[in-house]
This record gives C-alpha cells, structure tokens and sequence, in this order.
C-alpha cells in the first residue's frame, strides 16, 4: 500500500467490510500449531522499543473429562511444548471475502515458560508465555575489553556475534557518531545490559522487531503504517498527553581536551529536530530554566568536540520525545510496526500531528469473539489551536 492510498482510504477496509471475526495462527519451531481438542482462549503481545523485551501470552484451554479417572491425559498440544522453543504468532481475521483467513505476524520469539493448570472440572488450560531474542541475551554475564573498536557501531556489532542464529538480522543506523576517546569495557553485565546501557548513554533505541533487531535513533523511520480521523471506523478511543516531565532546557557534555591541557571541550544542544509536524519543542514550553531544566554530564572518556555534539544531539532529541505521547485504541490491527508513523488530523489542537509508534499492545479473546490494538506514539512538536 502506497502513502497515497494510506490517505485516501480507510486501513480497516479489508477488515471491517464482510462477515469477519478475528483469526489467529500459532506456530512452534517453525511448523503450525494443529489445535484437535484444543481451543485459544486469549493472545496478548506487547511490542516496545525501549530497553525491554517483547513479550506475548498465549492461553489454551482443553477439556478432558477423565480428572477423577486416576489416569489425566493431556493434549498433545499441551505435551509436547518445550521451553526455548521457536513461537510465532499471526493475528488477523477469517471471512468470506477474505476466501478464509488473513493476517500478519505479530510475534517472533521463543518460549519462556509456561504453565499448565487442571481442575476437578475436567478443564486443562495452557499459559504460553513467549520472549523475543533477547531473552537469550539476558542468561549470562561477561567482563570484556572491547579492543580496537573505535565505535558504537562496530562495538554493537562485535557484541551481537554470539546471536545470529537466534536473529532474522539487524539494523545498526548511528548516524553522526564519532571515533571513540577511550576503550570500552562490557564489565560484569550481560549482553542485554551491555547493549542497554549503550542505548541509554547515546539516546538510541533497542529492540527486536519479527526477530529482527534494531539498534537505531529515534528519527531512523519515515514510513508512515496507519492514519486515523473521526470518522475512520476501526477508531475506538484515543487520548492525548502533553507534560514536562523530563523534558531540557539543555543538554551540555564536557570533557577535558587532551591536545590542550587545563582546556575543557563543551558541545551543547538546546533544541531537538523536530518528530512531528507542529510547532517545535521550544516554543511549546514555559518557566524552563538552565538551572532547574538541563542535563550536564562530565565524561573525560570523549576526546573531540565531535564526540560530545553527537552525544549532546542524540540524549536531548530521546529527551524530548517526552514531550507528547498519544494513546490510541483501534479494531485489531496488526499491520502496524514499531517505530513507523501513526498520522492522526481532523481532531484540531494538539492531537493533529505524525508520531513515532513506540510500543503496541495486541489482544485477541475467544470468549468475546473480539480483537483490539492499543498503540503508543510520541512526538515533541505539537499544534496549536
């Protein structure tokens, strides 16, 4: 679907329109879950782009009147499931028009843990709980001098070797990073906090996709995936924040300069380019002040102007991105990607604008014969009345 035709017709079409009701596909260690006597209950995936980890909760129910027999026989489905086992989930819709089912993955990942409960009702019921890749970036812990790395980008790199057969491929996109001042040591931490602790310090972000994982900024995506009106029928609620918190006056990194001694380097930043399409950060904001409102960190690690200006661009543009976040509840809808733009207008105010997708909240429930979306975006522009 082109950006035309994202504008110009409704997303849920193919959705909405027929007798639909929601879909779901599950699969383990690539081959499809064959559900005989097995029925899903509920799904949740919850997607993010911060320093966390992907997760879906899958829950299957089986019934097996033989509890009070002396002999329980549970499902094969239920028997054979194994812990670190490949799980893939696709949500969509069956309907006639759609000639039977049609969906998106939404999950790709692992298996955690699980539980399995049985009652006196003959009722056996299955919790699935699945994790991306990072789950097998989190089980150990290393000290390690990263040697004749002179960057972010090859030190990310280096540290994600020991995962490629665990991930369907990655995209590093540091853009304007500088040679490296002093080593870099991974002291004690696992790979997953190593790699966090880099985000954090450089205002990027870390996160699995589909099995594919992203170390990225924040402005790294232009593709807009969604665009919701008042009018658009999938829409079922949406909500607006705009706040302060943690938003800078300034952001100022120092080091000392090692070429001339006694003499410090300082790179400030004291506006972000803007993610969004209204008014900029600084002319939103009142009462901030240098002193009560600005970031200073002292790092002698830097050692070049370049060094600490991308650093300094780089920690206030993920700063202001707190800014305005909007909350967005539509029909089950798993086209949507993180870090893609979810465009809303014809609200007015300060809903009107483009926003980053950070985090997306699938459900999907067999009781209720419902699918619903809850999506999280931030900008730091808003438009005025």
């Amino acid at each position: 679907m082109g950006i035309l035709d994202l504008f110009n017709t409704n997303p849920f079409d193919k959705y909405i329109s027929g007798s639909f009701i929601p879909g779901a596909e599950i699969k383990v260690n690539d081959s499809k879950l064959i559900l005989k006597n097995v029925v899903i209950i509920s799904i949740e995936v919850n997607l993010s782009v911060e320093n966390e980890a992907s997760t879906c909760l899958i829950e299957l129910e089986n019934s097996q009147p033989n509890f009070n027999s002396g002999s329980f026989t549970l499902a094969n489905e239920f028997a054979s499931v194994k812990i670190g086992a490949k799980l893939e989930v696709t949500l969509g819709y069956f309907g006639k028009e759609a000639g039977g089912f049609e969906g998106k993955k939404v999950f790709l990942g692992y298996i955690s843990n699980f539980d399995i409960e049985v009652d006196c009702r003959d009722i056996c019921k299955l919790y699935i709980r699945g994790m991306d890749a990072k789950i097998w970036m989190m089980t150990s812990k290393k000290t390690e001098l990263k040697k004749e790395m002179t960057n972010y980008s090859s030190i990310i790199q280096n540290t994600l070797k020991p995962f490629s057969n665990k991930l369907e491929g990655s995209e590093i996109n540091i853009k304007g990073e500088a040679k490296l001042g002093s080593p870099v040591y991974q002291y004690g931490q696992s790979y997953f906090e190593f790699l966090s602790q880099i985000a954090e310090d450089i205002g990027h972000w870390f996160f699995i996709s589909l099995g594919k994982l992203y170390f990225v900024s924040p402005k790294f995506s232009t593709e807009k995936t969604l665009a919701l009106a008042p009018n658009l029928t999938g829409l079922l609620n949406i909500k607006a924040n705009v706040g302060v918190w943690g938003i800078p006056k300034e952001v100022s990194i120092v080091t000392l300069d090692r070429k001339k001694p006694g003499e410090i380097i300082e790179s400030k930043s004291k506006d972000a380019s803007s993610v969004g399409n209204g008014s900029s950060i600084s002319s939103l904001i009142n009462n901030l002040d240098v002193t009560c409102n600005s970031i200073r960190i002292v790092e002698n690690n830097f050692i070049s102007e370049a060094e600490t200006k991308f650093i300094a661009e780089s920690l206030f543009l993920k700063r202001s991105l707190n800014l305005q976040e909007i909350t967005v509840k539509i029909i089950g809808y798993p086209d949507i990607k993180l870090a893609n733009l979810l465009e809303i207008s014809g609200f007015q105010g300060p809903i009107n604008n483009s926003y980053i997708v950070v985090s997306i909240e699938h459900n999907w429930d067999f009781v209720s014969k419902s699918t619903y979306s809850i999506i999280k975006a931030v900008a730091n522009t808003c438009n005025k009345q």
